[in-house]
């Protein structure tokens, strides 16, 4: 697989790239995520570092448009990362703790990469930034916001 992480392609490229990409068309789903404060602090967060290392043993690579964060439920998560010796696998990828809990879901993990800001700028439909209530109330949003799931009270509605 080509790595496009840390070369000398433009950003008007990856803009481009992401313009035309199925990525950009299914309402931007721009965050890719090791997440685990749903789940505390299971052991499965180990199988998510062994995935990173054979990922990184296979050459593998994270396209630079694609926000990466971990943010593990409780510290015990961090500590067994790492005395397993997967966290540098899932560093290298761009999964780096970013805080406790509830931090990448509700849009506290730091803002999206100026590339997909722009594409998102550019080619967004504005009626994505907003969602219909039934009683024809609009809920907007940043369009810049690191959502990747809509606030639980938003669901159920059309």
């Amino acid at each position: 697989m080509e790595s496009t992480v840390g070369s000398t392609t433009g950003q008007d490229e990856h803009v481009n790239e992401l313009r035309q990409s199925a990525f950009v068309r299914p309402l931007l789903e721009a965050d890719d995520l090791d997440n685990s404060c749903q789940r505390n602090s299971k052991q499965q967060m180990l199988l998510c570092g062994l995935l990173a290392k054979k990922a990184v043993d296979a050459g593998l690579t994270v396209k630079p448009y694609i926000k990466t964060s971990l943010s593990p439920g409780s510290g015990v998560v961090t500590y067994y990362l790492r005395e397993s010796g997967v966290m540098p696998y899932l560093s290298q990828l761009g999964f780096d703790v970013v805080g406790y809990g509830c931090m990448t879901c509700i849009g506290n993990s730091g803002p999206l990469p100026e590339p997909v800001v722009e594409a998102i700028t550019q080619t967004v439909n504005e009626s994505w930034n907003a969602l219909a209530a039934p009683s024809d109330t609009l809920y907007y949003w940043n369009p810049k916001s690191t959502y990747i799931k809509s606030p639980p009270f938003f669901e159920n509605l059309v």
